[in-house]
C-alpha cells in the first residue's frame, strides 16, 4: 500500500490506498491523462514547503485523521514508466488475439 500525503493528482479520487482506487488509478495511466503528474506527485519527497513522514507508521496516518501522511520515492518513477510501457502493449496483444481468432472463425466459415 502506497500511503503517500495527497497532493494536487493524488487525491481522494486518484490513489493507490485500497485495491479499488490502485485499479482505477492504473486504467488512468492507461489512458495517458495525466500520467506524468500522477508520477511527480509520488515522488514528491519531504522538503521546507512539503511536510510529510518519510517512513509512517499506522499511528502516524491515525494522528492524521486516517490520510495518508508518506512521502514519495524517486524509485515510483520506474513503476509509473512501466506502467506506461507495459500496459498499451498488452492491450495491443489482446486486441491483435481477438481479431485473429475473428478472421480465422471467419474464413473457416468461407472455406466450408
Amino acid at each position: 500500500q502506497m500511503c503517500i500525503r495527497d497532493r494536487t493528482y493524488l487525491d481522494e479520487h486518484c490513489n493507490f490506498e485500497n485495491i479499488a482506487m490502485a485499479f482505477l488509478t492504473v486504467f488512468r495511466l492507461s489512458t495517458y491523462d495525466a500520467w506524468n503528474d500522477l508520477m511527480h506527485d509520488a515522488m514528491r519527497e519531504k522538503s521546507p514547503s512539503f511536510f510529510c513522514i518519510p517512513n509512517p507508521t499506522y499511528s502516524d496516518i491515525q494522528a492524521n485523521g486516517g490520510n495518508p501522511v508518506g512521502c514519495g520515492n524517486v524509485f515510483y518513477s520506474i513503476y509509473f514508466i512501466l506502467c506506461i510501457l507495459v500496459i498499451p502493449f498488452i492491450f495491443l496483444n489482446i486486441f491483435m488475439a481477438i481479431a485473429h481468432v475473428l478472421c480465422v472463425d471467419t474464413l473457416s466459415l468461407i472455406h466450408i
